[in-house]
């Protein structure tokens, strides 16, 4: 298994095993509003989401994918999903990317923000990475913010993920580090 669960105050984070949870994500990955960011598009067979999902299965130890459960819910339904692996263009030398989805019915209650400073804190001790990469469609202002809070800068633009403009985060991963390169909001 290339990564270990993780929890956090109100979530945990399981490795994906992707002939044990596709049918749980399908119904995430067909929700066009999930999918909006996504290069794919919506994938709405099981054959698409595990055909989408097996790459993650492949990765070096240390890399891969968690899917995020709410603690609280007895249901154990999939609310987001979230990883760390090699960004398609990588050359030797680059961070890996990471990435996060999450449910429509759970944003904009902090579940991304904490899912990933637990992704982040992890990638700091396990593949050992002091910094990591988010890249974010321009358009995708929710990801933008978040990438920010979670003190990255923005560090090129491109055209990765299809024919959309993205902006390339550097994120540090320890704690410490992204804690100092976010800006104070407090006046000076």
């Amino acid at each position: 298994m290339p990564v270990t669960r993780l929890h956090t105050a109100r979530l945990t984070l399981e490795p994906l095993v992707v002939g044990r949870d596709a049918s749980d994500v399908l119904g995430l990955y067909a929700d066009p509003r999930f999918s909006e960011f996504l290069a794919s598009g919506p994938l709405t067979s099981i054959e698409q989401v595990t055909a989408y999902l097996s790459g993650f299965e492949e990765l070096p130890e240390g890399q891969g994918c968690w899917l995020a459960r709410r603690r609280d819910d007895a249901s154990a339904r999939v609310i987001g999903r979230f990883s760390l692996r090699p960004w398609k263009l990588a050359v030797p030398g680059d961070p890996l990317e990471v990435g996060w989805f999450l449910d429509v019915g759970s944003w904009g209650q902090g579940f991304a923000e904490e899912a990933m400073s637990a992704v982040l804190e992890y990638a700091a001790d396990h593949p050992r990475q002091p910094r990591v990469i988010a890249l974010v469609r321009h358009d995708n202002v929710a990801s933008a913010r978040l990438a920010r809070r979670l003190g990255g800068v923005v560090t090129g633009q491109g055209q990765w993920y299809g024919d959309d403009l993205s902006l390339r985060f550097d994120i540090p991963c320890s704690p410490r580090a992204r804690a100092e390169s976010v800006p104070s909001t407090r006046p000076s």
